[in-house]
Parts: C-alpha cells; sequence; structure tokens
C-alpha cells in the first residue's frame, strides 16, 4: 500500500505539488471570509425563474458553439458526431489542469485526424482572444487599470499568436519531417505538418468563426448576470465581462481540474474590487458550478448514450 501511495504521489512533479498548494490556499481565504448565514440566506431566497434564464443562455451558447464547430468541420462529421466531439472536449478539458484535456479526443480514432486537431487548437485560441478582447474593452469602459490582469491578458494573446504563426508554417514543418524520415520524431513532425495544413485550411473560415465565438461569449456574460440576477443582485455587464475575463486566464492557468480554487478565487478577486459582497460571491460561485458543470456532463453524458446506441448494431430475432 504505501509504494503504491507512492508511486501515485511521485506522478505529481514539484511545480504541480506549488500550484495545488496555492489553490488549497485560494479555497481557505474564500472559505475563512465567508460569512456562511448569508451564503444560505441568499440560495433559500434564490430566484429558480431567472436561474433558469441563465441556464437557458448557458445551453444556448453551448449549441452556437457546436455550430460553430459544424461550419468549420463540414464534409467531415455529422452534426451529432460534431455535437459529441464538442462536449467530449470540453468535458476532458474542465477535468485537466489547465483544460489540456480539450485534445482527448485525438486519442480515438474517429476525431484522430488533421482538421480535428487543427480545430481544437485554433478555437481554444479563437475563444481566449474573445474572452480578452471583450474583457479589456470592459475594464477600459470602466476606467480598471488591474496590471496583473492586464498582464496575464497581454501574456496569454502573446503566446497564442505566436503558437498559431509557428503553426502555420506549414513549408518549414514538412521540409523538418522530410528531413528527419526514417529517424526518430519523423512521425511527429508530419503530424504537425498534417495538422499546420489543416489551420491554413481553416483560416479562410476564420472571421466567421470568430464571430460566433464573440456571440457565444457575450452569452457566456448574459449566463453570469441572470444568475446574479437569480439572487438579487444587479451587476453591469462590464463587470461581468471582468470576472469572464479573470475566470478565463485563470483557468487557463489552474494547476487543478475545474480550475478549482484558482477560478474561483480570480471570480472573487473581481467581484471584490467592483463592491459585490462575499455572501453573494460565494452564492453565486455554487450556482455558476454546479449548472456549468451540469450542462457540460449532461451534455457529454446524453451525447456519448446517442452515439453508443446509434454505433450498436440492431439485434437479430432468432
Amino acid at each position: 500500500m504505501a509504494s503504491a501511495r507512492a508511486g501515485f504521489f511521485g506522478k505529481i512533479s514539484p511545480r504541480r505539488w506549488i500550484g495545488l498548494v496555492v489553490a488549497a490556499v485560494i479555497v481557505w481565504i474564500i472559505l475563512s471570509r465567508t460569512p456562511w448565514s448569508e451564503v444560505a440566506d441568499a440560495l433559500k431566497r434564490v430566484s429558480l425563474s431567472q436561474c433558469a434564464l441563465g441556464l437557458c443562455i448557458l445551453v444556448g451558447a453551448q449549441l452556437l458553439r457546436t455550430l460553430k464547430w459544424r461550419m468549420a468541420l463540414r464534409g467531415e462529421h455529422t452534426y451529432g458526431e460534431v455535437v459529441y466531439l464538442y462536449f467530449f472536449s470540453k468535458a476532458a478539458g474542465a477535468m485537466s489542469p489547465g483544460r489540456v484535456g480539450e485534445l482527448a479526443p485525438l486519442l480515438t480514432q474517429p476525431f484522430r485526424s488533421g482538421k480535428v486537431a487543427a480545430l481544437l487548437v485554433v478555437d481554444r485560441a479563437m475563444e481566449a482572444a474573445a474572452t480578452i478582447v471583450i474583457g479589456l474593452c470592459a475594464m477600459l469602459f470602466l476606467g480598471s487599470s488591474d496590471a496583473r490582469i492586464l498582464v496575464a491578458s497581454v501574456v496569454l494573446l502573446t503566446c497564442f499568436a505566436s503558437g498559431l504563426i509557428l503553426l502555420s508554417r506549414t513549408a518549414w514543418w514538412e521540409s523538418a519531417a522530410a528531413a528527419r524520415e526514417g529517424r526518430r520524431g519523423a512521425a511527429w513532425l508530419k503530424a504537425v505538418a498534417s495538422v499546420s495544413r489543416a489551420s491554413r485550411a481553416l483560416s479562410r473560415d476564420l472571421p466567421r468563426l470568430f464571430a460566433v465565438t464573440l456571440v457565444a461569449s457575450v452569452m457566456d456574460i448574459l449566463y453570469f448576470q441572470r444568475l446574479f440576477a437569480g439572487l438579487g443582485e444587479q451587476i453591469g455587464l462590464p463587470v461581468l465581462a471582468v470576472m469572464c475575463l479573470a475566470s478565463g486566464i485563470a483557468t487557463f492557468l489552474a494547476p487543478t481540474p475545474f480550475g478549482l480554487g484558482v477560478a474561483d478565487g480570480a471570480i472573487w478577486y473581481v467581484g471584490g474590487l467592483y463592491g459585490v459582497t462575499a455572501a453573494m460571491r460565494v452564492a453565486f460561485l455554487a450556482l455558476a458550478r454546479v449548472a456549468s458543470q451540469g450542462v457540460l456532463f449532461s451534455g457529454w453524458g446524453l451525447t456519448a448514450l446517442i452515439r453508443r446506441r446509434a454505433l450498436t448494431p440492431p439485434r437479430q430475432d432468432k
């Protein structure tokens, strides 16, 4: 038992341990500063109609994103397959630190293609860019100049832009793969070259895809607004846009599954900057966790069940 336990913990790098400790400290700070009686009162008075409206907006935003993926993968997969692919990717991403699990569909045979890989990478960049652009515009409108959020936003945008520029160098990847032919690393370079070609083909639809991403990101903000309204708190859209920005950055950098602790701390921090009470922030986090993860994993489970039934051959009566 001791060796098994040591083997498990041995897989966690020192950097990951530091991240987990930081997340635990953030959770402890939130919990220690929360007036739980006020949280309970806020949840008791919650408006189910407003929360239901927020849930509908959230579901609409997710379905809009599946249509975006359908636009990108037209001719490759049916819409049912695309919906399953979307929820599979997002659920696996939510369960992994830094959302790296969004690439998990590439491990399955039906989705192991350069076009799917290109979509997963480009869409992650588009989602981040949309959240950052909207969030920075909101900060400009509010006259806010929080250095930590600004620096993190610029760094993330730079990293995504640099990665996409590097990925688009198809000729470079193809020549590198040819030079390594028959040697170690050649297969990996060929795979990257295939993704590069697919990403360049995808760039023709980039304006339309990014426009859909912007609309879906605005719907995410409206979803936040309805949850707060359900708690009896009216918060302006610019403040909620900054919350989405901080949460998105934290989730991308979080060393914990679901961005646990880190993403919550980001929303907690921004809410405090704009005068949202501690009880209201914690009540919102509770509702958002249940709604967001519920929709995500319900979508994954439902589409997986439908897909399994579609792939199961009908039983033949003897």
